[in-house]
């Protein structure tokens, strides 16, 4: 074999150790993550961070320390930690491990609890205690991704971000698999590149061990998010995790030491910083209830405690439980708040009848009826008037199944110009990987999840029903969730005939109105939504009239006016579901198919996520 033979054949075998033919897609490696992420739902660690940062805007340096013990089931969390070094940008000593202040915050699934001081700390021992029902706490991601640095790297939390990794990457505007593997340490990893509304990911995921993602890199610009807000104008940050190195714990393979570099670029200049995570212990699966895990018994009798959303009263800690520290002539204006609080005897435990029920209890029951209405076959009428650039009606029959992961739709519409028997058809498919549209005699197919969402939004008539408003693709529970000052009313209103749960929010974009019917399985009654639309104009969409019907035991949306105003042009549609089964066999009925598209017809390939 001659020479040159010999080094096409060595590229050959080289470029094959890092070529992989037949990629997987984007949503099967984040599959797989999350399968592994699915794993670490109850645990016990503990981690040890170090934390620089160099504020070069005014000339100071942070310097901090921490070690925690973290407790955590799925829901509640425990995070005790011990803080130290130079702390702040303003602090001038470097304070010594044995001077740590000591700090725990806990979420037992309704409330958010901060304890500090006690006498253990070395600065006294005067304790204070902050209940918070309404504030970030609530949110067990945030309690996860901001209270400490180790668990975020097992968790997928990256800086500044409140979801998962991988839910973010799967609400991708953009995303793809390179087609080449890179050598991280001694793996072989698949590089995911995404553009999404939190910023410019790219992440290795390693296929020998879990699927664990072992670095990424991610710049984030003006508007978009981070720590739970749009970040401001002429802002950019860029982050990295990198150095992970992974252990296999009762058969699990978990990231457990990690360290990243956040660069943050504004108008005032430059912050730069550096973390370390080490988890040092991780316990899978402890006896949480065995051990106490999220007890207050770790509080004080005497520490002073404030509730956030009860203004000028503090109260002190007594054997578990709350004593005013107020003038006798308003205890009977707090009696009510004190006995909520008291319920249950942990201090932390409320009764949704005696102030209403929380913004996140009322979304929760919401959110149990639709899982029970993940799968089912909808068969529905829809009549649509289309107003401003060219006044028309039309007609439209659909069929809608699911069974929570793939979506069929056909649908036939005929109005003014057309008859009922020359009606357009159309339909669409997600069969869980890949999307096929039927529209005009032509087929396109591409594997792109967002594109599914959107082919939902606006092309399912019934997508309200479905708890799907106005631009945003995602359920309105989950959009909710994301926004901090969103609130209940105190009163109820009549909607119909129920006295329904007003829930209020405002977003940079606009303001939302969600009448939630505790009558009616905590459905959406009602709904106002006043935002930016996407292409500038502004958005008004409207969900009123909603008829609700009992089916297997299941409160069911049946029918609604729904209006979507966007700049000069309304369409207004009535909704009617005429059928409705829950639960169907969909293998049986072969639900998920595409044998509605005729032989021969013109096939257009999209890529993996919407390029031709």
């Amino acid at each position: 074999m001659d020479k040159y033979k010999i080094i096409v054949l060595g590229l050959c075998l080289a470029a094959s150790r890092s070529f992989a033919t037949q990629n997987p897609s984007v949503t099967k490696l984040l599959d797989k993550y999350a399968e592994t992420q699915d794993k670490l739902q109850s645990f016990i660690l503990k981690c040890e961070t170090s934390d620089k940062a160099d504020y070069q805007m005014v000339g100071k340096t942070m310097d901090h320390r921490s070690a925690s013990e973290v407790r955590y089931d799925g829901d509640r969390c425990l995070v005790d930690s011990l803080s130290w070094g130079r702390t702040s940008i303003n602090m001038k000593e470097f304070y010594p491990k044995e001077k740590a202040g000591r700090g725990r915050y806990l979420w037992d699934g309704k409330w958010g609890l901060t304890y500090t001081g006690g006498s253990d700390s070395p600065y006294g021992s005067s304790s204070r205690v902050i209940i918070d029902r309404n504030s970030k706490a609530k949110d067990r991601k945030w309690m996860i991704t901001q209270l400490y640095g180790g668990g975020s790297v097992v968790r997928g939390f990256l800086r500044g971000d409140d979801e998962r990794i991988d839910s973010i990457l799967r609400r991708a505007n953009k995303a793809s698999v390179r087609v080449y593997m890179e050598e991280i340490g001694e793996s072989n990893c698949y590089v995911i590149d995404a553009k999404t509304e939190h910023g410019d990911y790219t992440v290795w995921i390693d296929p020998s061990r879990g699927h664990n993602i072992v670095k990424t890199e991610v710049q984030k610009y003006e508007n978009q998010w981070y720590m739970g807000r749009p970040l401001p104008k002429d802002n950019r940050i860029s982050h990295y995790l990198k150095d992970i190195r992974l252990k296999k714990i009762q058969d699990v393979w978990i990231p457990v030491e990690g360290h990243t570099n956040t660069t943050w670029l504004s108008p005032q200049g430059k912050i730069l910083s550096e973390k370390h995570h080490v988890i040092t212990d991780i316990t899978l699966n402890p006896d949480h209830d065995a051990l106490d895990s999220f007890e207050t018994n770790f509080i004080e009798n005497g520490a002073l405690v404030a509730l956030l959303d009860v203004k000028g009263i503090t109260y002190t800690w007594q054997d578990g439980k709350l004593v005013p520290k107020i003038d006798e002539a308003v205890i009977s204006e707090i009696d009510k708040m004190t006995e909520e609080i008291m319920a249950g005897g942990t201090g932390v435990e409320p009764t949704v009848d005696s102030a209403g029920p929380t913004v996140s209890e009322l979304l929760k029951r919401y959110a149990e009826t639709q899982d029970k209405l993940k799968s089912f076959i909808a068969k529905a009428e829809t009549t649509i008037e289309h107003t401003g650039a060219g006044n028309r009606t039309e007609n439209e029959t659909c069929e809608f199944r699911t069974d929570g992961r793939q979506v069929s739709h056909r649908s036939s519409i005929w109005g003014k110009q057309s008859s009922k028997d020359k009606a357009l058809y159309k339909s669409f498919l997600w069969d869980g990987e890949s999307l096929t549209q039927y529209n005009k005699g032509l087929v396109f197919i591409g594997k792109n999840e967002i594109s599914k969402q959107r082919v939902i939004a606006t092309e399912y008539k019934g997508s309200p029903l479905l708890g799907i408003f106005g631009d945003n693709h995602d359920r309105i529970d989950s959009v909710l969730r994301k926004i901090e000052n969103a609130t209940v009313q105190q009163l109820t209103e009549k909607v119909g005939d129920s006295h329904c749960h007003l829930i209020e929010a405002t977003t940079i974009r606009g303001g939302y109105k969600v009448w939630i019917d505790p009558q009616h399985g905590y459905n959406i009654a009602g709904i106002e939504i006043e935002q930016k639309g996407n292409t500038g104009a502004k958005l008004l969409f409207k969900l009123k009239n909603v008829r609700f019907e009992k089916i297997d035991d299941v409160w069911v949306p049946m029918e609604a006016d729904m209006e979507r105003t966007e700049g000069s042009k309304t369409m207004k549609w009535h909704h009617k579901r005429t059928e409705m089964t829950l639960n169907p066999d969909h293998d049986t009925l072969k639900s998920f198919i595409a044998d509605d598209i005729p032989d021969g017809t013109k096939v257009n390939i999209l890529g993996e996520f919407g390029n031709q």
